[in-house]
């Protein structure tokens, strides 16, 4: 939205993203996310097929670094 000068729709875009300061570069997001980021394909799309191949294609994630997922229970009716 920067990029694009829309100062209004990232004026409410921000908050509502809970966006706080100014936003990381496109090879600062790569390089956290492990992925190229050099080519022409968005990130988010970089990143899903990473994950779709078994991970990212640069680097494999540290260990410390994974998200830990806990299983959740369905809600039972009250």
């Amino acid at each position: 939205m920067e990029f694009y000068r829309l100062n209004y729709s990232l004026a409410v875009f921000a908050p509502e993203a809970n966006l706080k300061g100014k936003t990381e570069n496109r090879s600062t997001l790569a390089a956290k996310a492990g992925v190229a980021g050099s080519s022409d394909t968005p990130l988010l799309i970089q990143i899903l097929e990473a994950l779709a191949n078994g991970g990212a294609k640069d680097k494999a994630p540290s260990p410390s670094k994974e998200p830990s997922f806990t299983k959740l229970e369905p809600l039972k009716p009250i």
